[in-house]
């Protein structure tokens, strides 16, 4: 949708470890599902991995944001750490996932971190709570114990 240059807002800079009003690149895009909205993406990237998306035409920037970054931007990522939340959709965001204000969404905050964990994108996504499903396999971490860890988590739209 777009990809501009702005000054870093106060949680975005944080989360980059950078100075507040330093230069980011901020993009959004619109995910489809069955010509569907179905998921509004807002990101944040740091200086040249940032600098080098702007400089791409939109037609070039289809795949998946961790392809992109990783592929078209050369900065292979290394981790990503990941919130999960429910929230209410505010009425700009319900305007462009075609869902009425107070409609439940998900909202999903990732940390793409780089080989020398220094950030390179931070990302909001408002995912349409009626269009989601998460699903996980738990296998237990020995027989008899209480503890549980996720084996393979799946995300389907």
């Amino acid at each position: 949708m777009s990809v501009e240059q702005v000054p870093a807002p106060a949680y975005v800079a944080e989360r980059l470890g950078i100075a507040v009003g330093e230069p980011v690149v901020h993009h959004e895009r619109l995910n489809l599902l069955d010509g569907s909205p179905v998921t509004l993406r807002s990101g944040w990237m740091l200086g040249a991995v940032g600098e080098r998306l702007a400089a791409h035409s939109h037609e070039e920037l289809h795949d998946l944001v961790l392809e992109i970054i990783e592929t078209v931007l050369g900065c292979p990522i290394e981790t990503a750490e990941l919130k999960i939340e429910a929230v209410v959709a505010d009425s700009a965001t319900a305007g462009v996932l075609g869902v009425s204000p107070g409609a439940p969404l998900v909202l999903m905050e990732r940390l793409f971190r780089g080989t020398d964990g220094t950030p390179v994108e931070l990302s909001f996504s408002r995912i349409r709570a009626d269009r989601l499903v998460f699903s996980t396999v738990l296998r237990r971490r020995a027989q008899g114990s209480g503890a549980w860890v996720a084996a393979s988590p799946h995300t389907t739209p």
